[in-house]
């Protein structure tokens, strides 16, 4: 099998739209037979923090989802589409990480938080419930597991 990856880093829903018909033409020849859609992470940015260009509300978000499902449907009605929630964010660890980086610099609000991000993902997996697709439910599956936040890198 071959594994084609198509993320961008920093991108969000809106900016993936932007590319969808590049990334994923609906005539390709060899279509793919799986996909797993991968957002929310940078979508659920803060307004008025030092990421706000990546914000797209939530409700944008869904429908976003929801188009690009629905083109990759397009080119191929059976392939096997996957919804991925965004992870949960370590807002001490993102703090840390900031002042090591930017000392006093370091922005003192978060540009993300983990209920913020919590909304998003709740917005996944209620649209792959209506879509009747499967989702994996990274941001509570993460949590569940003790100590998640020290064994991903900030």
């Amino acid at each position: 099998a071959d594994i084609v990856v198509r993320g961008y880093g920093g991108y969000n829903t809106r900016w993936a739209l932007f590319l969808l018909d590049h990334l994923f033409p609906l005539s390709c020849p060899t279509p793919p037979v799986a996909a797993t859609i991968f957002f929310g992470a940078n979508d659920a940015a803060l307004l008025g923090r030092s990421n706000q260009r990546q914000h797209v509300p939530v409700e944008e978000y869904k429908e976003n989802l929801r188009k690009i499902v629905d083109h990759l449907k397009e080119s191929l009605s059976n392939m096997l589409v996957v919804l991925i929630t965004p992870p949960p964010v370590d807002e001490d660890g993102r703090k840390e990480y900031a002042r090591s980086v930017y000392g006093e610099k370091a922005a003192t609000l978060p540009e993300r938080t983990n209920e913020m991000t919590g909304v998003y993902a709740r917005q996944c997996v209620q649209l792959a419930q209506e879509l009747h697709i499967p989702c994996i439910n990274l941001w509570s599956q993460m949590q569940e597991t003790s100590g998640w936040q020290k064994k991903v890198p900030q």
